[in-house]
């Protein structure tokens, strides 16, 4: 799955950018621990042999909003070593323009 990130500067953004370009469940708690909640379940996205991520973009997040951008990176190693745990891959990518 692609996640378009581009001009997404602060955690609220980022959550629901997140929430809405993965196709998370209603009622998403637009916080960090339904995010890692979110990304360990992903049980309406197809998983062909595993889960790639590929967070597009990310400058915005990172230059303006360090905390979040570190945060998000706990996260998604996290949520990679669950489905590890599980026998699935789960990778994720992050691109910067620069």
């Amino acid at each position: 799955r692609r996640v378009d990130l581009q001009g997404v500067a602060d955690k609220r953004t980022l959550l629901a950018r997140l929430a809405a370009q993965l196709d998370f469940p209603t009622g998403f708690g637009g916080n960090w621990d339904a995010l890692s909640d979110n990304l360990r379940d992903l049980s309406w996205l197809r998983a062909d042999g595993g889960h790639a991520l590929f967070l597009d973009r990310i400058d915005a997040l990172r230059a303006q909003d360090t905390g979040s951008f570190d945060t998000l990176l706990d996260i998604l190693d996290e949520a990679s070593q669950y489905w590890a745990a599980q026998d699935v891959p789960m990778w994720a990518f992050l691109s910067s323009e620069s």
